[in-house]
């Protein structure tokens, strides 16, 4: 058996532009740029290639960016319409950890390379809460993880790769609100293909 944990913490830039706007429709077309770093905290315990692994608090940074391309408009009057493409792209950096017994695994770069197409639709008729539901389909074209362990001044021994490369199908629902001025959203998403599981998300957002 194994056990593994992780923790992330990080920020980022976020900047929109419209392309075109026109309220008396309620259509606007935007482009969207976030660029993103931190640092992830990994921790294992377990047996890898018949030998003993146990670490924690290994520490290793990320960087990334994401464009994405999108259009809101309205279907009628309570209910709006948004599409919108997306690219990301993620790096973590290369990481060696040492171990028990002298030896070290050494993790190669991570990288995801992926694109996402979405719909989501909002509810606008309920004048402080705003429900939402949000279809995506997400190709992931790389996110291979591979590491390989060495025992002293021994040859590195590899460890068998995992790989997220493949299609993932995300379906959310939430709904977000507007409390003095902060903008409030909270969800929940779904995730079937390469990916599966359950998330859940809380974010705060100020504007002055």
């Amino acid at each position: 058996s194994s056990n593994a944990t992780g923790k992330c913490i990080g920020g980022g830039l976020f900047a929109k532009y419209d392309l075109y706007k026109d309220e008396s429709i309620g259509q606007k077309t935007y482009l969207e740029l976030v660029l993103r770093a931190g640092q992830i905290t990994n921790g294992f315990e377990g047996t890898i290639n018949n030998a003993e692994v146990k670490y924690k608090d290994s520490k290793s940074i990320y960087e990334g960016f994401e464009f994405g391309i999108g259009n809101k408009h309205k279907i009628s009057k309570d209910i709006g319409l948004e599409e919108n493409l997306r690219y990301m792209l993620t790096c973590g950096n290369k990481k060696d950890q040492e171990l028990i017994k002298n030896r070290t695994i050494e993790f190669d770069n991570v990288m995801s390379n992926k694109l996402r197409i979405g719909v989501k639709g909002t509810y606008t008729g309920i004048e402080i809460l705003k429900p939402y539901l949000r279809l995506c389909c997400e190709q992931e074209f790389d996110g291979k993880v591979t590491a390989a362990i060495q025992d002293g001044a021994d040859k590195l021994s590899g460890i068998s790769s995992s790989n997220a490369k493949g299609p993932t199908l995300i379906a959310e629902l939430g709904a977000s609100a507007k409390v003095w001025k902060l903008d409030v959203d909270l969800s929940g998403q779904g995730y079937m293909g390469k990916r599966n599981g359950f998330a859940g998300a809380l974010k705060i957002k100020y504007t002055f």
